[in-house]
Formats: C-alpha cells, sequence, structure tokens
C-alpha cells in the first residue's frame, strides 16, 4: 500500500487537496481496512500493524484538513 499523501499535516501556501485526492485517500483507507480484518481474522495481528500505522496516517491528515476547513469557514466572514 502506497499513502496518497505525506505524513504531515498540510502546510501554509499550499492548496488543500481537490475532492478526487480525498476520494483517492478514503478509498485507499477502505483498501486498507479490509487488509487488516483480513490479517485479524487469520490470526495474524502483527502483520496487520503496518496497515494499522497507514491507516492512523491516513485519518489523521483527513482529520487536519477537517479541522482546517472548519476553522478557515469559521474565519471568513459570511456573504449573503
Amino acid at each position: 500500500m502506497t499513502m496518497a499523501y505525506p505524513n504531515q499535516p498540510p502546510q501554509r501556501g499550499r492548496p488543500p487537496p481537490n475532492p478526487a485526492q480525498i476520494q483517492k485517500m478514503l478509498d485507499e483507507n477502505s483498501q486498507l481496512i479490509k487488509t487488516i480484518t483480513e490479517y485479524q481474522n487469520q490470526g495474524k495481528p502483527q502483520d496487520a500493524f503496518p496497515y494499522q500505522q497507514s491507516l492512523h496516517r491516513n485519518l489523521m491528515y483527513l482529520a487536519s484538513m477537517a479541522d482546517t476547513s472548519q476553522n478557515m469557514a469559521q474565519l471568513l466572514p459570511i456573504c449573503e
């Protein structure tokens, strides 16, 4: 499995990922979950660990993007 995004939260000045990039990461997360489940069902939790780490990094990245988006929405003036 490759990670679609770096292990770091987005940096200032970088554009946020577009919807296609986010969907790619969500699809990757789905595959990671399936792989983790397969290893756990086989009684091989140690083999699932690297996939769990990748899933965790991806989820943290997505959460940081959501936090950034929410914070930006709160800072922007409401236009009616």
